[in-house]
């Protein structure tokens, strides 16, 4: 009896000391091991090259239309202004729910900036507030009334906001929130979702109290270069996280090294149905030239360049497919995180690492009481059970690791 229980204890100590090992090993290179585990369930959940067990189709709520090869080569340039606003009248006449073009106007001179004013009051006048939205950044010389007047429009596309070194997140955590001369603004996917919930505009003393009470401002306040600060209306002692709140959905918010001061290092993640391929997509020019199907009425469309295409080289790799996403196309998965909603959530550390231990406790159970060929079934069986279970909690929103708790019982089972 004495040297069974000798040998239980054993076996509990080499699953307990496996399970830490594999703790330890996270704590010591977080940033190669966070980047594996999502490796690993894009390939199970949704890569082309994978059984893509988390793969959904996507709403047929949201749609397309994008300045493409074929559009190229009828208009035999870039789109003007005016072809723009066609465009955008084509759309409204369709009664599409709402239209947001994803295309920025940037950085525009002096001798410019009157056909951008002018663009957007025949903007304002195509149709009423909330149906209409375009990516302009106003000068900083205008002052705050002649903004305030434009600003109903405008809805900032944000998906490459991450320096190179982090592009691997560029397509996976879309910010919630950027600073502009006139205040803080929701990004395009949460101002057209607010659409969606006849909620009211955000003003910036909303927003800056939401990302206090989530903790958002703390981050972006200890992550300023040094010699730089926010604003006092935007500064918080709040540390403790919680969710992003937009309406009633209370959204996990992840952090990232922001390339711009101008924007919070926090955004959500993105879930991703399927392929970008799987939107349905109008050409720009057909569009244009008045052939706009039935099938747009009440539907969100999205506008913007093929990735194939895109003269900003503004595209990024996706989990569902080996071809690069463009810019709308990451704005359509980021919109329908939120809309649907499909929003991800991850377990508590603390649970992952109970999760981690037991896991491991029993495989080494297992390796040390049944012979090889059994241990090696039955090992098999548990990481196949622990994969089937990790897809259905995907499915409701969850993502669990798919890395450390394999690991513990594979090494666990070898020591036992």
């Amino acid at each position: 009896m004495s040297r069974r229980l000798t040998s239980a204890f054993w076996i509990v100590a080499i699953g307990l000391a496996t399970g830490l090992a594999v703790l330890a090993a996270k704590a010591v290179a977080p940033e190669p091991i966070s980047r594996f585990q999502i490796a690993v369930a894009d390939w199970l959940f949704l890569s082309d090259t994978g059984p893509r067990l988390g793969r959904r189709p996507p709403t047929k709520r949201i749609v397309l239309v994008l300045y493409d090869q074929r559009s190229a080569k009828a208009l035999g340039s870039l789109p003007s202004f005016d072809e723009d606003l066609q465009l955008y009248r084509n759309l409204i006449d369709a009664d599409a729910e709402i239209v947001a073009d994803t295309r920025m106007v940037a950085n525009a001179g002096d001798d410019d900036l009157p056909k951008v004013e002018a663009f957007l009051q025949d903007m304002l006048d195509i149709a009423p507030p909330g149906r209409l939205y375009r990516d302009v950044w106003l000068p900083a010389t205008w002052p705050p009334e002649r903004m305030a007047t434009y600003r109903p429009l405008i809805a900032h596309n944000l998906a490459s906001m991450h320096p190179v070194a982090e592009g691997f997140y560029d397509s996976r955590i879309y910010p919630f929130v950027t600073l502009a001369t006139d205040g803080l603004h929701e990004t395009l996917p949460l101002v057209l979702a607010r659409r969606t919930m006849d909620l009211p505009p955000a003003t910036s003393d909303d927003l800056a109290q939401r990302l206090k009470r989530s903790g958002i401002a703390a981050q972006w306040e200890r992550r300023m270069p040094e010699g730089y600060t926010l604003p006092e209306a935007f500064r918080s002692d709040q540390m403790d996280v919680a969710p992003f709140e937009l309406g009633e959905l209370e959204i996990e918010w992840s952090g990232f090294t922001t390339n711009s001061m101008l924007v919070p290092p926090a955004g959500f993640w993105i879930s991703y149905a399927g392929p970008p391929s799987d939107y349905t997509r109008y050409s720009y020019v057909d569009v244009l030239r008045g052939e706009t199907p039935d099938e747009l009425a009440g539907k969100i469309v999205l506008i913007g360049y093929d990735a194939a295409i895109d003269p900003t080289a503004d595209t990024f790799d996706v989990p569902t497919s080996a071809r690069r996403g463009g810019a709308p196309e990451v704005a359509a998965a980021a919109l329908e995180t939120l809309v649907v909603p499909r929003l991800i959530r991850t377990p508590a550390p603390a649970a992952i690492s109970c999760l981690v231990l037991v896991a491991a406790c029993i495989s080494a159970v297992v390796g040390g009481v049944l012979r090889p060929l059994y241990a090696v079934l039955a090992v098999i069986v548990l990481i196949v059970a622990y994969a089937g279970v990790a897809t259905l909690v995907y499915r409701e929103g969850w993502l669990v690791d798919l890395v450390l708790v394999p690991a513990a019982v594979l090494i666990a089972a070898t020591g036992g």
